[in-house]
């Protein structure tokens, strides 16, 4: 029998296949040596350095680790770790649950200057001054998220007037109670770099003005918006009152017109995706009633509570006038598919895709174009395919709201 050997490009394209399946993996570490290598590329490209990181970082370089991860988590330290420097090939770091000194705030962008995704998740900074100065002492920077960063000192000292974030930074990822702080430095910035993606989360009152301030100055960049409303901030008192049938008028009113006279969308002509969270039909409508002049429009998804007594909030959206909107040709828009997201509050939520099609689906002409989508299925699902794959399992949360 004449033995068939595959080309070493087609074993490693097969292999590049199995990337997410670490059984898979395992088991071709053991088929011969020449698959070693490209297996342990995909098994080992997710690191995550904590307490018990010492066995890791005392390997001798090049270890197998240091080679082949391509992204990096630093949790629960206070400094570098000796032995960090070996993993400078990364092109994702992410900085978990910690309070950094002066010596790794300097070291980061001296060690780690190629990497082109940084997220800061509950990372305590010494002050607001110290966060900037890292995010922007990174060159080739593309995406930053910050997911609940704090600083000790309260009072906010401005960063350099020199300073200025990195020209290739495209996506901006932030979940903050002190959105307005960076959105005010950020707003500033002359020129801003040209984000084609901006997520917001957690928008209350008081973060509105920077936020459309935010927005308009991005103008034409901008192609992927999204923002989710702050219903209830930590302390309590609900700072957006999502309007019901019982809600005074009055309320929903206030409400949709500081809102909608705050997102200003006309400057964004290069829209593409438009994501309301936590918002409310009326809203949605007023905003893109009033700015009409988005032809890349394509995607719309909108995300409700569901209301009292297990009545869909769907109720709140006039299906016969969305049908107008969408498929009128007097409107500029080209909308390919309406998602509705229906999120319960704290339980099962009980509208489900029978409910939308057989009650308000018929009212809509464009049809298969409007969706329905349960919220708490869907997080779920996101939360479980988001798991890192690598040693150590670890949820990203920049990538969970990219979903």
């Amino acid at each position: 029998m004449t033995k068939v050997r595959l080309p070493h490009e087609l074993i490693d394209w097969i292999i590049d296949h199995l990337h997410d399946d670490r059984a898979a993996l395992s088991a071709c570490c053991f088929v011969c040596k020449a698959w070693l290598a490209s297996s342990r590329y995909h098994l080992f490209k997710d690191i995550c350095l904590n307490y018990y990181c010492d066995d890791i970082l005392a390997l001798p370089p090049p270890s197998m680790f240091a080679v082949a991860a391509r992204r990096l988590t630093l949790s629960n330290k206070k400094f570098l770790p000796p032995g960090i420097e070996h993993f400078s090939s990364i092109n994702s770091f992410y900085l978990v649950v910690l309070t950094p000194n002066a010596d790794m705030l300097t070291r980061i962008p001296l060690l780690f200057s190629r990497i082109t995704l940084l997220e800061l998740n509950q990372v305590r900074f010494d002050s607001f001054a110290h966060m900037v100065q890292l995010i922007c002492a990174l060159p080739n920077l593309e995406t930053l998220t910050q997911h609940i960063c704090s600083w000790i000192h309260q009072e906010v000292d401005q960063p350099l007037a020199e300073l200025r974030l990195p020209p290739r930074l495209h996506t901006l990822n932030v979940l903050s109670l002190r959105h307005h702080v960076f959105l005010d430095w950020f707003n500033a910035l002359d020129p801003l770099p040209p984000l084609s993606t901006l997520r917001l989360y957690n928008v209350g009152e008081p973060h509105v003005s920077s936020m459309g301030t935010a927005i308009k100055r991005l103008g034409g960049s901008l192609q992927h918006l999204t923002l989710e409303l702050c219903v209830q901030n930590h302390a309590g008192p609900i700072l957006f009152p999502i309007p019901s049938r019982n809600a005074p008028l009055t309320t929903s009113v206030v409400c949709i017109d500081f809102l909608a006279g705050s997102i200003d969308l006309n400057h964004s002509v290069n829209l593409r995706s438009f994501t309301l969270i936590y918002g409310w039909p009326k809203l949605l409508h007023r905003i893109l009633l009033t700015h009409a002049r988005h032809t890349q429009l394509q995607h719309l998804i909108l995300t409700i509570y569901e209301g009292e007594d297990n009545i869909p909030n769907l109720d709140l959206l006039d299906w016969r006038e969305l049908d107008h909107f969408i498929t009128a040709p007097s409107t500029a828009f080209r909308l390919m598919d309406f998602t509705v997201r229906v999120s319960a509050h704290d339980r099962v939520s009980f509208v489900n895709q029978e409910m939308v099609e057989t009650r308000f689906a018929p009212l809509a002409g464009a049809a298969g174009m409007v969706k329905f989508v349960s919220e708490k299925a869907r997080l779920l699902k996101v939360e479980k395919s988001m798991s890192m794959r690598g040693p150590v399992v670890l949820n990203s949360w920049g990538e969970l709201v990219s979903r």
